[in-house]
């Protein structure tokens, strides 16, 4: 490079005088989501496909038992039984009761086995404790059949059996000796005693003794027998993974419903019209499937668990009502969460999110969220922009609509969503959009500045350090001008890429002395941002 310069109008600058690297990105555009219809599985077009709500359990870590009691859900646990609203809101949590077990509804209240006390107490729908009788050893699971709460009792298989407790009398007393009954369940004029390997059903007699009438085998994490004692529904791992049910004057197989792996409890409706098969599932499997008892058809099942877990606690119950499944979820060291099952469905409804764009880099952008029908609802709103994301939960107000106002950082996309609730579907929605870009330019190098102006003692000396913003691997445009009277004027103009942090810097290759110049600077427009707005550096010469 040479310090004098012959021509009177300045040489343009070579490519060379911008050391820089490469770098692509796409454009985006500002768009407005709106949540898309749920898919429904070819092979399951009368089947409706519904979301859990899965509600974390305060204080509670391995559930024994689950019920519903009106319109709220109970569930025993330690020595404590809890009663929250369908939604996890906590009702009452009834204390004092050692080994809770063996949630009963009978007549005015709930049975609760105290299988470390030795005792069988009554509940009033509110939690009260209503009454109180000695048991055999160890109580355990119970049903309620002909005037008495039959239940599981033995604190070791030598002393195991079946007793009852005569609800009329308190009296309570074994009936019969079966090392293989862990567990009982009665309804109408029928006793069933299960374990892990086999289910036995006996005849109710008028004094509450009981005649065997039949007993199958297979892999039984949970058995319900029907409203009326006819029908036994178990999990099933003998005839694929599934729910058999038997006729219990028999136990002959009445027939068998497919679930996939692994199924861990059934339950079945007050009105007898449906039952229910839960599993132990993963993230590949559907945890919860409810099917007619009439044809046997899947009337409603839940999509794959996704990224959940459903550990089972080998129970669930109906609501009384018919309109939710209860189940647990529980994993080893973590809190049990009590999962909600709509069984009619939930509703699609509107959904939709938009972006304000920002008027400049690091002015604010505002996202708008439009849940129609979701009033007070938590919202979670991601901002992918610049290289980051940020996330918050925002709330809808009474009209569904939340609004966020956060600095933009670059072009980029919003996606908003909002789980499942008792009554609508799972939502989700994105927008792309738009910002402008920023861009600094800062010459250094130079001996001293006199009236605005740095100069330099050399062409090679000129420095100008520039950034652009968002910092990324992207491109910027530089333009060499030069000072004419009152006007400036181009001489050339080029575009770079800049390092991975949008960093770079421009020279002078040739020159004219004692003539004034300046870089104007801007950030080229990709998928980060849009093309920035123009920076000037101070005007410089070289002395």
């Amino acid at each position: 490079m040479r310090d004098r310069l012959k021509s009177a109008r300045p040489p343009p600058i070579r490519a060379s005088v911008l050391k820089l690297r490469n770098a692509l990105l796409s454009a985006a555009v500002v768009a407005g989501g709106v949540v898309a219809p749920a898919a429904t599985p070819a092979s399951a077009a009368t089947t409706t496909t519904v979301t859990p709500i899965r509600v974390a359990l305060p204080g509670i870590d391995r559930v024994t038992d689950v019920l519903g009691v009106g319109a709220d859900v109970w569930t025993a646990a330690g020595d404590k039984v809890l009663i929250t609203s369908p939604t996890g809101q906590v009702r009452k949590t009834v204390t004092g009761l050692p080994g809770a077990t063996g949630l009963t509804a009978g007549p005015g209240g709930v049975y609760v086995s105290l299988s470390t006390a030795g005792r069988i107490v009554k509940l009033s729908p509110a939690g009260a404790v209503l009454a109180s009788w000695t048991s055999m050893g160890c109580p355990g699971k119970s049903g309620v059949a002909q005037g008495g709460l039959f239940y599981a009792y033995g604190c070791d298989a030598a002393a195991a059996g079946v007793a009852r407790l005569d609800l009329g009398t308190g009296v309570s007393r074994s009936v019969l000796t079966d090392r293989g009954a862990s567990a009982v369940v009665a309804a109408g004029s029928t006793v069933v005693a299960y374990g892990s390997s086999s289910a036995t059903s006996y005849a109710i007699g008028p004094d509450g003794s009981l005649t065997g009438r039949g007993q199958v085998s297979g892999t039984i994490y949970d058995a319900e027998l029907s409203p009326d004692g006819t029908s036994l529904a178990v999990t099933d791992y003998v005839n694929g993974y599934g729910v058999a049910r038997f006729d219990t004057a028999t136990m002959t197989l009445t027939s068998t419903v497919a679930t996939g792996p692994y199924p861990s409890a059934v339950a079945w409706s007050a009105d007898g019209h449906r039952f229910a098969g839960v599993l132990s599932a993963s993230s590949s499997d559907s945890p919860v499937h409810v099917f007619s008892t009439s044809t046997g058809g899947l009337l409603t099942r839940t999509p794959a668990a996704g990224g959940n877990t459903y550990r089972s606690a080998h129970e669930a119950a109906f609501s009384p009502d018919g309109k939710y499944v209860y189940s647990i979820s529980q994993e080893p060291a973590s809190p049990a969460h009590l999962v909600v099952t709509p069984t009619s469905g939930q509703v699609k409804q509107p959904f939709a999110v938009g972006v304000k764009r920002a008027s400049a880099y690091g002015k604010s952008m505002t996202v708008t969220v439009r849940a129609t029908n979701r009033p007070l609802t938590a919202v979670t709103v991601r901002v992918m922009a610049g290289g980051t994301t940020l996330a918050r939960t925002v709330r809808t107000n009474a009209s569904g609509v939340a609004t966020w106002s956060l600095g933009a950082r670059g072009s980029g996309t919003v996606t908003a969503t909002a789980a499942a609730s008792l009554t609508t579907q799972p939502a989700s929605a994105s927008a792309a959009f738009t910002t402008a870009g920023a861009a600094s330019a800062k010459l250094t190098g130079y001996t001293r500045i006199s009236k605005g102006v740095a100069h330099y003692r050399s062409l090679g000396a000129v420095h100008a350090t520039l950034q652009i913003l968002p910092r990324h691997a992207g491109r910027v445009t530089v333009s060499l001008q030069h000072r004419s009277g009152a006007t400036w004027v181009t001489d050339q103009s080029a575009t770079f890429a800049t390092d991975a942090a949008g960093a770079a810097w421009v020279g002078l290759a040739q020159g004219n002395r004692k003539m004034t110049y300046r870089f104007v600077v801007g950030a080229a427009g990709d998928t980060a941002a849009t093309a920035s707005p123009k920076v000037t550096t101070a005007s410089f010469v070289v002395d």
